[in-house]
């Protein structure tokens, strides 16, 4: 069930919404569990079964590591065989027919048949919701946060619906409070309608709308230059405002309900450099690789050298956490290398203060991120590197005509308004903007520039020409 479908939004939403504040105390969480599991059956079926096996395990071992932990015994070996066992759904779901593939290939060259054996079918944001149960683990294990005593509760931290399929990722230690204890106001269900809309409007509105053209300049055989260039333009705008659409209406929805969830994105096409890129990317995904797997390898702590070798490290995991494919490899490396590169060199700005010139490091990082999307986007190394020759050395022609066939007028202003938003101040927030008018007339705008999103909205909708998230498929 999508957050932008008609079923979602006019039958699904508006009912839990009425029983929620109909309902009082424990039944509200009560409500959200059976909420939340629905939404996922909907979804994914029988692979519901995946996600409350998963909250079994990482509550039982959450509470034998805190026993353990109570009785000065040491929990490292509770805690990594419940990670393992949190992780093996994941490896055989998203990775074991890619390795068996790799294994078949090479035994191929020597004359060796071998089976191949993995799932071709992945359990819908099954990265999401692993992470967010080793979170638990993690924080139980380190005395960052307590246990939870409610199973029910617990299963509604790692299903809660609003940010269960693509996220942000929310450790436990930062809503274990809210589990049991949150208010829901109506000043949180004003902020969370208007969060919630203005994600809707950046799915439907800008990344629906140049999805064809995506689709039509990848895979369809060689561009021109100018053809090559329109579809990574297109697709960085494409994959920013679905995913960050996503992360608003997620955020939203919690508000609505009383949680707080953390931003996913800050501008991230405004960053001065690569370093400054992944600290404003899929922010909750950063963070928790740099906690749960860079600080602990060591961090910067060891020497340049190792620093390296763990930057490396997660950047490799972030690549396969993304996907099962060389072509996210070779990103992941892409980014790592950047990274390293910019340490050596100095250029890891951050901040405006470190640069020469503001606009010439937004401008080579954006140019930087874009080209390393393409390898992203494609199927293949080969369709990639295409691009690339496309993009960096002149090919004359003008578009494909799988490009002309999705140029409307409607992706064309789309398109334009997305690549424009590039430019804009590293501090903007549209929501944020309208949330902080405090004047009369601001009391005026928010209603009226809400209602006036979610109509536009929902009249594409009604078009029927909705893509999927993109990063349902992670």
């Amino acid at each position: 069930m999508l957050f932008t479908s008609l079923t979602f939004l006019t039958v699904f939403l508006p009912a839990v919404l009425a029983l929620y504040f109909v309902l009082r105390g424990q039944l509200r969480n009560a409500l959200l569990l059976l909420a939340s599991l629905l939404f996922y059956l909907w979804g994914s079926g029988s692979y519901v079964l995946v996600l409350v096996a998963a909250g079994i395990v990482a509550w039982t071992a959450g509470g034998f590591i805190a026993r353990r932990a109570s009785n000065s015994q040491s929990t490292r070996g509770a805690t990594v065989v419940g990670a393992v066992l949190l992780l093996l759904p994941l490896l055989w779901f998203k990775y074991a027919r890619w390795f068996s593939e790799i294994v078949a290939d090479l035994a191929a060259n020597i004359g060796i048949n071998t089976p191949e054996v993995g799932s071709t079918e992945l359990p819908i944001g099954i990265s999401f919701f692993t992470f967010q149960a080793l979170s638990y683990l993690f924080d139980v294990q380190r005395g960052e946060a307590g246990t939870q005593r409610r199973f029910s509760d617990f299963l509604l931290y790692l299903a809660l619906f609003p940010q269960l399929i693509a996220g942000p990722i929310v450790r436990y230690g930062t809503i274990a409070d809210q589990l049991t204890n949150r208010t829901a106001t109506a000043d949180g269900v004003t902020r969370g309608l208007q969060r919630f809309v203005h994600g809707l409007a950046k799915k439907v509105l800008i990344a629906d709308s140049v999805a064809a053209l995506v689709d039509g300049s990848f895979g369809v055989g060689e561009l021109s230059t100018v053809g090559a260039w329109v579809g990574a333009l297109a697709y960085a705008v494409q994959i920013y405002f679905d995913f960050s659409g996503y992360s608003d209406m997620a955020i939203g929805l919690g508000l609505i309900f009383g949680f707080t969830f953390p931003e996913n994105f800050r501008r991230p096409y405004s960053a001065l450099s690569i370093t400054d890129f992944w600290r404003r990317w899929h922010i909750t995904l950063s963070e928790w690789f740099r906690d749960y797997v860079y600080i602990p390898l060591g961090g910067n702590r060891n020497g340049t050298g190792r620093q390296y070798a763990n930057l490396i490290t997660v950047f490799a995991l972030t690549a396969l956490w993304h996907g099962a494919a060389w072509t996210f490899i070779i990103w992941g490396a892409l980014h790592a290398a950047m990274l390293v590169l910019e340490r050596l060199t100095g250029t890891n700005h951050t901040t405006a203060d470190t640069c020469r010139s503001t606009a010439f490091s937004r401008a080579r990082t954006a140019v930087l991120v874009v080209l390393f999307w393409v390898v992203f986007r494609a199927e293949t190394l080969g369709e990639a590197t295409d691009l690339w020759r496309s993009m960096l050395w002149w090919n004359g022609g003008g578009l494909h005509p799988s490009q002309w066939t999705a140029m409307n007028p409607r992706a064309v202003a789309m398109l334009i308004i997305g690549i424009s938003s590039f430019f804009l101040p590293r501090s903007f927030s549209g929501s944020r903007l309208l949330a902080n008018i405090q004047s009369s007339a601001g009391q005026l705008v928010r209603p009226v520039a809400t209602a006036l999103a979610l109509a536009v909205s929902m009249a594409f909708i009604t078009t029927g020409s909705l893509s999927p998230f993109l990063y349902f498929q992670f």
